[in-house]
């Protein structure tokens, strides 16, 4: 199971290629979860130009939870 109190991991294609803003984010999501964490967290980031938004699907497979949140964003 996932700790939340632990050491945390990125992969390197969200080190070098996610904002740090995002990541911060993507780390409340976890931090606020009240699930039953699955040591992998699995997180789709999409953005609709058309309504300035960034679109976060946060899931996991067991036991399988998933959420969708939708942020304003005010970068490119």
């Amino acid at each position: 199971m996932f700790e939340k109190e632990g050491q945390r991991f990125l992969t390197p294609g969200i080190k070098e290629g996610v904002p740090l803003e995002v990541q911060l984010l993507l780390w409340h999501l976890i931090d606020d979860s009240d699930w039953q964490m699955d040591y992998l967290q699995i997180f789709e980031l999409h953005k609709d130009n058309h309504a300035n938004k960034l679109i976060i699907i946060h899931r996991q497979e067991e036991p399988e939870q998933k959420r969708k949140v939708a942020f304003h964003c005010t970068y490119s």
